[in-house]
């Protein structure tokens, strides 16, 4: 596989509700969207899941913009690969760290090479579920229209799983309340985003007796001590994201019992190789894996789907319908699940848009390397 043009694209999408987490407001997102032609004439879309504002990580959009224009892609030219698996230690070697920016990369080269292949992308990765069942994070506002009986209920109901923002103040009567709304049918789990500190831990204790699929990264991502302490004495698994950046630091927290479930998001661990390997680990250490979102579009949603596929089917995962985040997608298709919130990963419309291309809308900003 040999890239014979690659062109970066800044697209505007209207956000059909604010997300709103513990630390952070998400009224924009902007999609960037790379588009690669190989020296065969094949072609594939992908999406870096870099965001706006430096809130959730420090590799915001404009970073990435810059490090894939400026180092990432032009260290393509001339350079082959046999299989994707060899891009991620090319790209370490040229600009250590950037995981966002390198994910954009390599997770097209497996497209690429599933072309090649004459596979789908699901299965060139191992996957094996055709079936994935999906899941809504609810916002702060999504919560309180909730219980303020404001929100559509029916457009949450399909899907079996909901994981609902917490912090401070928005905990234990909060999440009770919540619950209380939700069908019996749905599966509830809960997100602090880094929000709560030791003093919170019995509170903690407390919700996690309450019957939740997990409790998701409640502490810093430093403190493992905290998560190990809670993954000790609540019968609701505690899940980590941020706190697992890298197959290391997946290795230490396992090693401390600080996890019982990974929130694994490809896009933001460096890409599918990276993803592939943790998610061996886990299956050694008996930890479940859910596959994790950055609000991406439908095109980025489809790659999540694809490694969705992989994983063993005991959780559902946080992929929901594009329409869920956006008032209209930048895919010729709408990426959506069933009337049970499920999605079918072998759909030939689905990965037309990722080989093909998507429709685009007008690009904000472009750049385009031929090599």
């Amino acid at each position: 596989m040999k890239i014979s043009q690659v062109s970066l694209h800044m697209i505007p999408l209207s956000v059909a509700r604010p997300m709103v987490a513990a630390s952070t407001v998400l009224s924009e997102r902007p999609i960037m969207a790379l588009r690669f032609i190989s020296d065969g004439g094949l072609e594939v879309w992908s999406e870096c899941v870099a965001l706006p504002e430096a809130g959730y990580s420090s590799e915001t959009q404009s970073v990435a913009w810059d490090v894939l224009v400026g180092e990432l892609l032009p260290a393509l030219k001339n350079r082959s690969f046999s299989h994707p698996e060899q891009v991620e230690a090319a790209l370490d070697w040229v600009a250590p760290g950037y995981s966002m920016s390198k994910a954009a990369i390599e997770m097209a080269f497996w497209a690429l090479y599933a072309q090649e292949q004459g596979q789908p992308l699901w299965q060139v990765l191992g996957g094996t579920n055709g079936v994935i069942p999906g899941g809504v994070v609810l916002g702060f506002d999504d919560g309180s229209a909730l219980l303020k009986g404001t929100h559509d209920v029916a457009s949450i109901e399909k899907y079996s799983r909901v994981t609902l923002k917490i912090r401070p103040g928005y905990d234990l009567d909060y999440v009770s309340k919540v619950r209380q709304v939700l069908p019996e049918s749905i599966t509830m789990a809960v997100d602090g985003n880094e929000s709560f500190c030791e003093d919170d831990m019995t509170m903690l204790m407390q919700m996690g007796q309450t019957g939740l699929a997990f409790i998701e990264q409640p502490f810093e991502r430093g403190r493992q001590d905290l998560h190990c302490r809670l993954q000790q004495n609540s019968p609701s698994p505690v899940a980590l994201d941020e706190s697992i950046l890298n197959q290391s630091e997946l290795t230490i927290a396992i090693e401390a019992g600080a996890l019982g479930v990974l929130n694994l998001k490809p896009g933001r661990v460096g890409g599918f190789s990276p993803a592939l390997g943790m998610m061996t680990q886990c299956n050694a250490a008996n930890i479940a894996v859910k596959i994790g979102g950055m609000y991406e579009s439908g095109l980025g949603k489809s790659y999540n789907l694809a490694l969705a596929s992989v994983c063993d089917g005991g959780l559902a995962h946080d992929i929901s319908d594009a329409r869920w985040h956006w008032d209209s997608d930048v895919l010729q298709t709408d990426f959506a699940s069933d009337d049970r919130g499920r999605f079918t990963v072998n759909s030939a419309e689905l990965y037309r848009n990722i080989m093909v291309g998507s429709a685009l809308k007008m690009s904000l900003k472009n750049h385009i390397l031929t090599f």
